[in-house]
């Protein structure tokens, strides 16, 4: 039987590197991805998620396919070895420009545009907000996701600087996560003290805050978001992940 691996990890080219994992034990062989091999090789291994599309991609001297799965109604990009034996998941990085191919393949996939309908539902929905720039960004946010809080610490220094305004919709994957999150609706909490951090005074869950979740978890599901932090600017393009503070400038100083 043959062994099928799966590697977890950061891909970073240049002209290209890739860090955690030894290529040079990797075959770059053809550059041809036959969908049926991919799909036989991965679904023995037992691996969840429908496997939707394959397509040859090739960064520097090394050949992949990029394989688009269906995970629970959100498409999710891999990249498996031509001969289906590796299965890697993780950001493809541009060092050159310092963008993630991935993450901008994965939204192009899942590209939701809300309507105006959608836009006055979401603006109903902010439980907090903060700062005071001309620029939105609208974050459903977990208070317990630590990629909420890189993303929220590179927001602050944003809001600060008067570029953006962030409106707080909370949104918690984490079951754990639900208490404060129902406390802090019910104890009318400030975006000040959810962008800095500083939950532990929000001890009071209630049948209001936990009935508010819900509204934000039923609204979520219609936007296809599952998880945080997702986060929605200005163009009403629906964005998923924590990004680096310049790309996230860029991306606000673009909007209109």
């Amino acid at each position: 039987m043959k062994k099928h691996k799966v590697a977890f990890l950061s891909l970073a080219v240049s002209s290209v590197l890739f860090s955690f994992v030894n290529f040079s034990n990797l075959s770059a062989g053809t550059n041809s991805c036959d969908l049926e091999t991919i799909k036989r090789s991965i679904l023995s291994s037992g691996f969840p998620g429908n496997i939707l599309s394959t397509r040859s991609v090739t960064y520097g001297n090394v050949n992949l396919c990029e394989v688009v799965f269906d995970l629970g109604g959100r498409k999710e990009v891999g990249y498996a070895t031509p001969d289906g034996n590796y299965l890697i998941f993780g950001s493809v990085i541009d060092l050159k420009t310092r963008k993630s191919i991935t993450m901008e393949r994965r939204e192009e996939l899942n590209k939701v545009v809300l309507s105006k309908e959608q836009w006055k539902v979401l603006k109903q929905l902010v439980d907090a907000e903060y700062g005071k720039g001309t620029k939105n960004i609208y974050v459903f946010t977990d208070p317990h996701c630590p990629y909420c809080k890189r993303l929220e610490d590179s927001l602050k220094k944003l809001a600060d600087e008067g570029l953006v305004k962030v409106h707080i919709i909370i949104f918690p994957v984490h079951a754990d996560a639900r208490n404060v999150a129902s406390a802090f609706i019910c104890m009318k909490g400030s975006g000040k003290d959810y962008i800095e951090h500083n939950l532990e005074k929000y001890n009071k869950p209630c049948d209001e805050g936990n009935k508010k979740l819900e509204r934000n978890m039923r609204f979520a599901q219609e936007l296809r978001i599952t998880g945080t932090p997702s986060w929605i600017l200005d163009d009403g393009v629906v964005r998923v992940g924590a990004i680096p503070e310049q790309e996230l400038r860029k991306l606000l100083t673009k909007q209109k």
